[in-house]
């Protein structure tokens, strides 16, 4: 994950100028969030009731519980894990490195303020745990017994579970949004058209690759959820029972997968948006003709050339990948549901 680096030709790195206002953006994505969760939380299915089979210590209960669904949820949550920590690491190197000149510690200070918020916010506030909706006590009913590590029951394991990967993937969102805020940093006073250039270009670079970090971190929690949702299929009875909680979880899945590629929408767009206005009055600029000592006019790239050389043309192509990293939460999401409708056509 780069963050805009600025280099004089002495191999120096310029000094940026962050004006504190652009931090408001950060707020964006817990506005969506929340917005979210206050529209869709009261119309999720509550009441549930799934036939359970009477004999759950069967050989092939047990197989399928722990060798195709427990085992498959841990190591997506391993990977997803992993990768939030590696994501927050990076994020944290840049922040470090980008060379904001007089405004770091209120950066960082910010970071840790909205962490401690959300960490308080959930410890107090607290919250239905997504299984609540799964089907009415299902998750509590077929793994709300049985100690598998120390004291812990097998619902103990997916609660500690899913909150070491919320907050993980949290501190995570926290820390690249703030990358993406600090890509809007200015050079200082007295920085040439050529400085601004680059800097522009260096930050639409890195705005591009934390886009793909944050679509990687949704497409995995996406997988991830899959996993842990698909837990308690071994213990329905039936063919009709096991349809249903299948579309259940399709459903809980997709639209978790809207409110994460609104999510990243709201986290992106406002900064990239921001960032090509600057390139482009830039570019106007640097495009108007001038005269050199002798009165003669120079050979100026044309605006619509500078952009390109800063990464801000507009191509089809690239806005089309913009989308589609934009919805691809989304469109893993709909992979089975997709496969269910082929599946039924078929038939």
């Amino acid at each position: 994950m780069a963050g805009a680096d600025i280099r004089e030709p002495g191999g120096q790195t310029a000094d940026l100028r962050f004006d504190l206002a652009w931090l408001w953006l950060g707020l964006l994505p817990f506005a969506v969030y929340g917005l979210f969760i206050v529209v869709f939380e009261g119309i999720r299915p509550a009441g549930l009731l799934f036939p359970l089979t009477d004999q759950p210590d069967s050989l092939k209960v047990a197989a399928a519980e722990a060798f195709r669904r427990r085992y498959l949820w841990l190591s997506a949550f391993a990977v997803a894990g992993a990768l939030c920590i590696a994501v927050s690491v990076a994020a944290a190197t840049t922040i470090r490195n980008t060379p904001i000149h007089g405004n770091r510690l209120a950066v960082v200070g910010v970071a840790i303020a909205a962490i401690l918020i959300m960490l308080s916010i959930e410890t107090y506030l607290g919250g239905v745990r997504w299984y609540s909706y799964l089907g009415k006590e299902l998750f509590t009913a077929v793994f709300e017994k049985g100690e598998v590590y120390g004291t812990w029951t097998r619902l103990d394991l997916l609660d500690r579970g899913l909150d070491v990967i919320k907050w993980l993937g949290m501190i995570a969102l926290i820390l690249v949004t703030l990358c993406f805020v600090l890509t809007l940093a200015h050079p200082v006073q007295g920085a040439s058209a050529d400085e601004q250039k680059r800097l522009l270009a260096a930050a639409a670079k890195s705005q591009r690759t934390l886009l793909a970090h944050l679509a990687v971190i949704y497409v995995v929690a996406i997988v991830a959820m899959f996993s842990w949702m698909s837990w308690p299929a071994p213990y329905l009875v039936g063919e009709d029972a096991a349809s249903a909680y299948s579309e259940v979880v399709n459903g809980a899945a997709i639209l978790q997968a809207v409110g994460y590629s609104l999510g990243t929408a709201a986290i992106y767009l406002p900064a990239a948006l921001i960032l090509r206005q600057r390139a482009v009055r830039l570019a106007e600029k640097m495009s108007v003709p001038s005269r050199n000592v002798d009165g003669e006019s120079r050979n100026l790239l044309s605006a619509g050339e500078l952009l390109d050389q800063m990464g801000f043309k507009a191509r089809p192509i690239d806005q089309l990948r913009q989308i589609l990293t934009l919805a691809l939460p989304v469109l893993v999401s709909l992979a089975p549901a997709v496969g269910d409708l082929l599946g039924t056509a078929v038939k």
